[in-house]
């Protein structure tokens, strides 16, 4: 069991709860739909966007070949594969390029989450008790077995800080309400902080 998770008890984050203030696109080899498109066809392809309805994409190239219930063929831009009624691929390049566009941008918004989520967690875990217990606006907090437990609402979701007396460690998790005790993932462990460090004055003679 974890050093931290152990102390916690189910009410104990009920209390802090209370208070606190593109789908794949399949591969087809040797596609005989596919045929060299002309000047005009290209300009049409183009204004085709990921997300478009069915409707909207033969306003723009016509009627199909083929209409499938997730799929609409044409002979000249191949396969156009869609989702819950929103166009998310095809044999295209002009609708493979969106699609790795697509897929890049929300590769980097995950890392950028997560980078924000762990500077959050750390920020909270290396504050300083006496500065948590007089901000009662933006902590929540409950007493625990052999410690204190907060509750911060940050930009990047709730966390939960615990602090064990006993150690002087602390320990911040993403909050999980799906779990008794509400400490998800840990972030952050370190070494409690129970005072902001005294400035350094510096007297020149």
């Amino acid at each position: 069991m974890n050093l931290f998770t152990k102390y916690i008890g189910i009410g104990a984050v009920a209390v802090l709860v209370g208070s606190t203030a593109l789908q794949a696109i399949p591969q087809v080899g040797n596609n005989h739909f596919v045929t060299v498109a002309s000047a005009s066809s290209k300009s049409k392809i183009k204004k085709v966007k990921l997300g478009m309805t069915k409707k909207q994409v033969k306003k723009i190239l016509g009627k199909p070949d083929r209409d499938d219930s997730g799929m609409l063929t044409y002979e000249k831009y191949g396969y156009l594969y869609f989702s819950k009624g929103k166009l998310t691929g095809g044999e295209d390049k002009n609708i493979q390029a969106q699609v790795t566009k697509k897929n890049a941008a929300k590769k980097s918004s995950k890392v950028n989450k997560r980078q924000t989520l762990l500077s959050q967690a750390k920020y909270f875990g290396t504050k300083d008790v006496e500065s948590i217990q007089k901000a009662t606006y933006a902590y929540a907090s409950t007493e625990i077995d052999g410690g204190m437990m907060y509750m911060w609402k940050s930009k990047a979701g709730k966390l939960i800080r615990v602090d064990l007396d006993e150690y002087g460690k602390t320990a911040v998790y993403k909050y999980d309400d799906s779990k008794d005790n509400g400490l998800g993932e840990q972030l952050y462990i370190g070494k409690t902080i129970l005072q902001k460090k005294p400035r350094t004055t510096v007297v020149y003679p």
